[in-house]
């Protein structure tokens, strides 16, 4: 019975261990300059194919309503760059 207590102690430890060295990773590399520059390029190459792609009369319609809604949101932020 001592035996499996030790075995589950250890066990429990190892993936404690394991879940650190995990989580030291993944933190560092979401910080990292290359992943931010990796999402920016993502978000530029999505942007880009859908502006080269033709929209429908509905899909243009509904793009440019929420655009509108974002612009109106965001102005005050885009008057005080200017």
């Amino acid at each position: 019975m001592n035996n499996e207590i030790k075995f589950y102690i250890r066990t429990l430890i190892v993936l404690i261990g394991i879940a650190l060295i995990t989580y030291v990773t993944v933190v560092n590399i979401v910080k990292s300059r290359k992943f931010d520059l990796f999402i920016i390029n993502l978000i530029s190459t999505k942007l880009e194919r859908l502006a080269n792609r033709d929209l429908t009369k509905e899909e243009h319609d509904f793009a440019v309503k929420n655009l509108k809604k974002i612009y109106l949101k965001f102005k005050p932020n885009f008057d005080e760059i200017k």
